[in-house]
């Protein structure tokens, strides 16, 4: 049975009357009648009396249309639990590291980056500076801090002398690494804290 065959059953349960639920649900009073027709079929069972008056809710229908207002309930749960779910997960950001710049200086700015941005973690890789080059242009990588400076399909900014901070050069970045390039230029870059 499909979710619209269920608003169906809901909508009559709340309201009998199949034009109110042909208007609610924009579609006609017969396409409506038609898929009522289905679910009886599908359950074999009498959903509905039909009356000169119009219709009344068998003991199944009155059934049926109790079960499909608890399932839209459900759903509404589930969906607001999936949406807290996802709000409260962080989003990751990988960052490579020349060996040096990890040992005196990364922790600093992970610490005061994960202030400025408390929905932000963070992985890092720890490799030669050349690796991380590869790496970050294979995308296994989103920020490397490096001991060279790379040019071509990589952004490159100063951090500290012999320190560069490169990244991908591409239209869209993830939340994430938009965050730590703008806390990079707002807060670290050329504003002497390492």
């Amino acid at each position: 049975m499909k979710d619209s065959d269920w608003r169906i059953l809901y909508e009559l349960y709340k309201n009998p009357s199949v034009t109110s639920v042909a208007n609610v649900m924009f579609k006609t009073q017969s396409a409506i009648s038609k898929r009522l027709q289905r679910i009886e079929d599908e359950f074999d069972v009498q959903i509905v009396e039909r009356t000169p008056y119009g219709f009344k809710f068998t003991p199944e229908g009155e059934y049926l249309g109790k079960k499909a207002g608890e399932y839209f309930d459900f759903v509404d749960v589930l969906n607001q639990q999936l949406n807290q779910i996802s709000s409260d997960r962080k989003d990751t950001i990988k960052i490579g590291s020349s060996f040096i710049f990890a040992k005196y200086s990364l922790q600093q700015i992970l610490n005061n980056f994960t202030e400025y941005n408390p929905k932000a973690d963070s992985k890092v890789v720890i490799k030669q500076s050349n690796n991380l080059y590869e790496d970050l242009l294979n995308s296994k990588l989103d920020v490397c801090f490096v001991t060279t400076d790379y040019r071509g399909r990589v952004f490159a900014q100063p951090i500290t002398d012999g320190i560069w901070m490169i990244y991908r050069k591409q239209k869209r970045k993830s939340t994430v690494v938009e965050s730590f390039l703008k806390f990079m230029d707002d807060k670290v870059i050329g504003k002497d804290v390492l």
